[in-house]
């Protein structure tokens, strides 16, 4: 039903275009465009995406960075999924399962990643309401699942880190 694809912007315009679209109808500027998600805005960038038939519902990217450590790696760069299929990656569970960016693409990111070398594996969610539901919606479920799954570690609380407030946590 669902395939996971490595993105390729050179040669996927037609579904990342479209994609661009929707997150531009649904409200998340983050990935209205390649700007916006700051596709090559950070050396060695890899996404994946998940597509259904072809379309692109879920998108995901990571790189280096020793912003919080040597050797360090930034996860679920610029995550989103479209309204109507969040919660349906899969069959509804406490390992989130259900989820494309937090039951699925951090698997897969951490894996290659840590392929990569990676001795330390990050990634952010806004503390502060940036006028996106969605934001504070993200650093919930971290907060009340993977945090108490013993997932994921607070690095630092309510950091300002590329111009807003963000929590940084630690994959475990």
């Amino acid at each position: 039903m669902f395939e996971l694809v490595k993105v390729d912007f050179e040669n996927m315009q037609d579904p990342l275009n479209e994609f661009y679209h929707q997150c531009s109808i649904e409200g998340n500027i983050n990935n209205s465009s390649e700007k916006a998600m700051k596709v090559g805005a950070f050396p060695n960038q890899h996404w994946w995406a998940y597509s259904d038939n072809g379309k692109f519902i879920s998108i995901s990217g990571c790189y280096p960075s020793d912003d919080f450590g040597a050797g360090g790696w930034r996860l679920l760069f610029r995550s989103v999924t479209l309204r109507n299929y969040r919660g349906k990656a899969g069959k509804f569970s406490k390992d989130l399962n259900h989820d494309f960016c937090f039951g699925h693409l951090l698997k897969v990111q951490k894996k290659y990643a840590k392929k990569q070398g990676a001795s330390k594996l990050f990634f952010t969610t806004n503390s502060d309401y940036d006028g996106y539901n969605g934001s504070l919606k993200a650093n919930q479920v971290v907060q009340n699942v993977l945090l108490p799954m013993g997932r994921v570690k607070l690095i630092q609380a309510n950091h300002t880190y590329f111009f807003c407030k963000q929590n940084i946590w630690e994959v475990l």
